[in-house]
C-alpha cells in the first residue's frame, strides 16, 4: 500500500526557500577530457548570509555528484572544480 501526502508550503517559506536555491556548475577532468555536472541545490541553512549559503550549496552539490557519478565518470568531491554558482531566481539559460 502506498500513500502520498501533499502539503503546500506557506508563501513566505516557499519564497525564502526559492531565494536559497542555487544552480551549481562543477567540472573535472577524465582522461584528458572535461566532464561537466550541474545541480540545483537548496542551501541547508535558509537564514545564512549569501556567501555562507553559496559555500554550503557548493559543498552539497559536490557531495551529490560524488555519490551519484563516482562509479560512472570518477567524479570525487576533491576533484570537482566550481565554474558557476548562481541563485535560481537569477539564473538564465544560455
Amino acid at each position: 500500500m502506498v500513500r502520498r501526502y501533499q502539503c503546500a508550503l506557506p508563501k513566505a517559506i516557499a519564497l525564502r526557500r526559492l531565494r536559497a536555491t542555487y544552480i551549481v556548475g562543477l567540472w573535472h577532468e577524465v582522461d584528458g577530457a572535461s566532464c561537466y555536472h550541474v545541480r540545483q541545490v537548496v542551501s541547508p541553512v535558509l537564514s545564512s548570509g549569501d556567501k555562507a549559503a553559496r559555500d554550503d550549496a557548493v559543498l552539497v552539490a559536490r557531495a551529490l555528484v560524488d555519490m551519484e557519478r563516482r562509479a560512472t565518470c570518477g567524479a570525487t568531491a576533491d576533484s570537482l572544480k566550481v565554474y558557476m554558482v548562481e541563485r535560481a531566481v537569477d539564473w538564465q539559460a544560455l
